[in-house]
């Protein structure tokens, strides 16, 4: 699948069950987002004995590694003794996606059109420091890992289909800025949960279609404001014809 390969996803052990890897994206209101990427090397750790690596080994090991790779990165970082998060902020104009609001009577339709999941920077930065990893089991290539592209339908099939068959897990959550009203994926709807979504990135994968997100805020200030403003010009009306019926029986009779 050339260097557009099942790296695209998860690394070789991620696939076969050994780490896992989700997403988690918050979006602001101007459209600015930060996200973040969660690996998991629980599995591989938990499976040391079967390398005859002792556990402790392992996660001081594993906890040695995170700690280098956040000391040496500009991206946001933190650890625990099994996982690794990496984050980064995302500006309005971006090659991932497209943020946009359209202003009504009542309120703001916003939508969000993602087009591709950042992975290479994160991809980057994990692979600086893997030396340490290698000791208990995990060798990673040092190809460049691409973005996700969802547009390329061929390779994306190609990759799903590989994850489902060696237990793969990937998942990619979006925290709308708003409740989300609808949220799909070509085909595929998932669930909602207020404000925010869950994707299976392998379903993604197979629909290979832009993500794709809506939400509604109504604005009831506007309606209100119009309303109170016809109800005063409306009283002032009224007490304007009051005031002139009262005053013409007086002028009348100043001029008999």
């Amino acid at each position: 699948m050339k260097i557009y390969n099942i790296l695209l996803i998860l690394s070789v052990l991620m696939v076969s069950g050994c780490i896992s890897q989700t997403y988690y994206q918050k979006v602001n209101i101007d459209g600015t987002s930060v996200i973040e990427q969660t690996t998991d090397y629980s599995g591989m750790i938990s499976r040391a004995g079967e390398r005859e690596i002792n556990s402790g080994i392992a996660l001081q090991t594993a906890k040695n590694t995170f700690d280098s790779i956040c000391q040496k990165t500009n991206m946001g970082c933190n650890y625990t003794e099994t996982a690794i998060t990496l984050s980064t902020k995302i500006d309005q104009k971006n090659p991932y996606y497209n943020f946009e609001v359209e202003y009504g009577f009542l309120g703001a339709n916003y939508k969000m059109t993602i087009n591709k999941i950042p992975r290479q920077q994160f991809e980057a930065t994990l692979q600086k420091d893997q030396s340490e990893l290698k000791e208990i089991g995990l060798n990673l290539t040092n190809q460049i890992v691409p973005d996700i592209d969802l547009s390329n339908k061929k390779e994306n099939a190609l990759l799903a289909n590989e994850i489902i068959n060696n237990d793969g897990n990937a998942r990619y959550t979006i925290e709308f800025p708003i409740d989300i009203k609808s949220a799909t994926a070509g085909n595929y709807s998932p669930k909602i949960e207020g404000r925010t979504v869950e994707f299976d990135i392998t379903t993604v994968l197979s629909n290979s279609a832009p993500i794709v997100i809506e939400g509604e805020e109504f604005n009831l200030a506007m309606p209100i404001a119009i309303i109170l403003i016809g109800s005063l010009g409306y009283v002032w009306f009224k007490f304007s014809r009051m005031k002139k019926n009262i005053s013409v029986p007086a002028t009348a009779k100043r001029t008999k």
